[in-house]
């Protein structure tokens, strides 16, 4: 369990599990983030819980959640960074690949005059060993990008 008054929590999960962890918030935001190291396949739970404080969890977009919210104050906001979509599904959410993926999350969280933020970042932002069964999305005709870039004005090139 991880707690704090005062102050926010900044984790970066590098375990391959998730049982049960708890991390509290009062006057602090909650971000977590389960992008940085493969998690063992089958499900996972995780509790968040946040007092004038907001929530935010970066996920691979592989990864199956069941995200259950429950806010006073609060709104529940769900972001694919792929697509660029931004949702926002009320008090629960559960993505479409949670009976299909491999790996699934439950994530419980609770917050009083806090936002909860779900991200999901794309397979092919991950690092090789994050990616996983997301394999598919990273072949030779796969953009670096999406949609259009353009070169800024004043921004000069370095050799």
């Amino acid at each position: 369990m991880t707690f704090s008054i005062f102050n926010d929590i900044k984790r970066v999960a590098r375990r391959s599990t998730l049982e049960g962890d708890t991390v509290t918030s009062i006057f602090g935001d909650v971000e977590i983030d389960l992008t940085k190291a493969p998690l063992t396949l089958g499900d996972h739970m995780l509790h968040l819980n946040s007092v004038f404080g907001d929530i935010i969890i970066r996920v691979g977009d592989q990864v199956g959640i069941d995200l259950d919210v429950k806010t006073i104050f609060g709104d529940t906001v769900i972001e694919e960074l792929l697509t660029g979509e931004r949702e926002k599904p009320g008090a629960s959410w559960v993505s479409e690949t949670i009976t299909t993926a491999s790996i699934r999350i439950s994530i419980q969280a609770v917050t009083i005059f806090g936002d909860v933020k779900l991200v999901r970042v794309p397979a092919f932002a991950l690092n090789p060993e994050q990616r996983g069964e997301a394999q598919h999305y990273l072949d030779e005709s796969s953009p670096i990008y999406i949609g259009n870039t353009k070169k800024l004005d004043g921004v000069v090139e370095r050799d």
